[in-house]
């Protein structure tokens, strides 16, 4: 820490307007005094302070000019964080009790704190880390109103106690969290885990675990619908092998001949490919995939249900509602990737019009 005193007094003298004359008389001390104060030569008594920053509208340790390193808490959690990052459980553990001391009710503090006694407990498998790791996450819920992140809420917080509880072995405690704490479904993989895994209930797993598995089919189809629309607007070919990667994905899903919800998600990528195809590969090719497209939806549209029967893993089970499209229909899907999706994309008006013929065809027939 340093004390910037006499550097001080001159800088907001001077901001202020006043000579050291002038301040001298406001003050009714010496221009001596003022004097030495400025060139270092000796300090104002406490009470001369506080009335030094009163006349300059200041607060006592903005006139002192404490230059504490990383003195503030947003600081203080950035070395905790940086700690955490260079896997330095030890250095972050200390570095998290000097910030709680300092800052005990301040969110953000509280809760990187909680992350650094987790890596400690990673680090030496001393339950007591994590114990405090929880104690640090449930004050973190109490202090939830100062939160500006929006990644970080009650349901992240409880998650990360319940996965603590887990790597302490307390199973049930991890469960019942977890269960407690499930909007949409966010848990069911953590829950269908435990019950299968560590509890060997294979019969309270399965609805857990298959539900499970069509979310995160659904969260993977919309990334690389997004990674697919990145790359092609980057101008970048890997737009074809991102829809490539997930056509096999999915057709490797499917035992069935029949129509299931996955067809819709094929549906949609064959439509991006033929898009990315008028770009990167031939006409003949593009008008190969929407076509596919174009009669993979009329079935769709025909049979309406799409069971997920008829998907691998999936056979035993009653039907799951899966993902529908973007659309309404399947052909309304196609249709919104080619004229609202890719309505900035030039080559994608061959695509269109290959489109319009395939409808009007089946318009005469």
């Amino acid at each position: 820490m340093q004390i910037k005193l006499t550097e001080n007094i001159k800088k907001f003298r001077k901001q202020n307007g006043f000579t050291q004359e002038q301040l001298a008389e406001a003050l009714g001390v010496t221009v001596g005094a003022v004097y030495k104060w400025e060139a270092g030569l000796s300090s104002p008594e406490l009470k001369l302070m506080m009335e030094i920053a009163d006349l300059f509208e200041i607060s006592t340790d903005t006139l002192l000019g404490f230059d504490c390193q990383n003195g503030n808490a947003d600081n203080r959690v950035e070395r905790i964080m940086q700690c955490i990052l260079e896997n330095k459980p030890e250095e972050a553990v200390t570095e998290a009790n000097k910030a709680l001391k300092k800052y005990p009710n301040h969110f953000k503090t509280v809760y990187v704190s909680a992350s650094a006694f987790r890596i400690k407990y990673l680090a030496d498998k001393d339950e007591k880390s994590l114990e405090k790791a929880n104690d640090l996450l449930e004050k973190a819920i109490a202090l939830l109103y100062q939160n500006t992140d929006s990644s970080i809420d009650k349901v992240v917080i409880r998650k990360e106690i319940a996965v603590n509880y887990r790597l302490m072995g307390k199973t049930e405690f991890a469960l019942d969290t977890f269960l407690k704490e499930n909007p949409c479904g966010v848990n069911n993989s953590d829950i269908g885990y435990l019950y299968s895994v560590m509890l060997k209930k294979t019969d309270e797993s399965r609805l857990f675990l298959f539900k499970s598995f069509v979310n995160e089919l659904g969260n993977i189809f919309m990334t690389m619908m997004g990674m697919t629309f990145m790359y092609l607007r980057q101008n970048d070919s890997r737009c074809l092998e991102t829809i490539s990667w997930f056509i096999e994905l999915i057709d490797g899903l499917k035992n069935t001949d029949k129509v299931t919800f996955t067809d819709e998600m094929k549906v949609i990528f064959l439509t991006q490919k033929a898009v990315c195809e008028s770009r990167f590969g031939t006409k003949k090719d593009a008008k190969k995939d929407i076509k596919e497209a174009y009669l993979l939806a009329r079935e769709l549209d025909r049979e309406q249900k799409h069971s997920s029967r008829g998907i691998r893993f999936l056979e035993d089970i009653e039907d799951i509602v899966g993902y529908t499209g973007i659309g309404s229909t399947a052909t309304e899907s196609i249709e919104i990737i080619l004229y609202q999706y890719s309505e900035d994309i030039e080559e994608a008006e061959y695509v269109r019009e290959v489109w319009k013929k395939l409808k009007n065809t089946e318009t005469e027939c």
